[in-house]
């Protein structure tokens, strides 16, 4: 049965990342893109690509940005700002894993921007940890 995203962050935070886990959330993630699920799907994906940053295997920020890419597919389809966040997060977490500072700043700023234009304060609050991370 796959994992849920909750979990799968929980189990992240303390620092129990195993390939099952990893397994059982991105089946999750792929079963919820393939039928078009849209309900929960940003949070899984952002999970899954948390979850393979920290792993840091070889082919591990390959396989996070494949995830990303197919998450900003799907959502640009549908032209729904609010859809936009969780590809942004994305992006905002593999440009800074890479060191891409020009591009982390860019991409952070277009997700303040979406997430303040929508009073989406829980983005608002990730903004907020984000930008603090990024000044220090």
């Amino acid at each position: 049965m796959p994992i849920d995203a909750q979990i799968a962050a929980a189990q992240r935070r303390q620092g129990d990342i195993d390939d099952e886990l990893i397994d059982s959330l991105e089946a999750k993630v792929t079963s919820e893109l393939d039928a078009g699920d849209f309900t929960y799907f940003g949070h899984g994906a952002t999970e899954l690509v948390k979850l393979l940053i920290a792993r840091a295997r070889k082919d591990d920020l390959k396989s996070a940005h494949r995830v990303a890419t197919r998450l900003a597919a799907e959502t640009s389809a549908r032209s729904q700002p609010a859809l936009e966040l969780w590809p942004l997060l994305c992006q905002i977490l593999l440009t800074d894993t890479e060191g891409d500072n020009v591009g982390h700043a860019a991409v952070l700023a277009r997700y303040r921007d979406i997430a303040q234009a929508l009073d989406a304060r829980g983005h608002l609050v990730t903004v907020a940890k984000l930008s603090k991370a990024s000044a220090s």
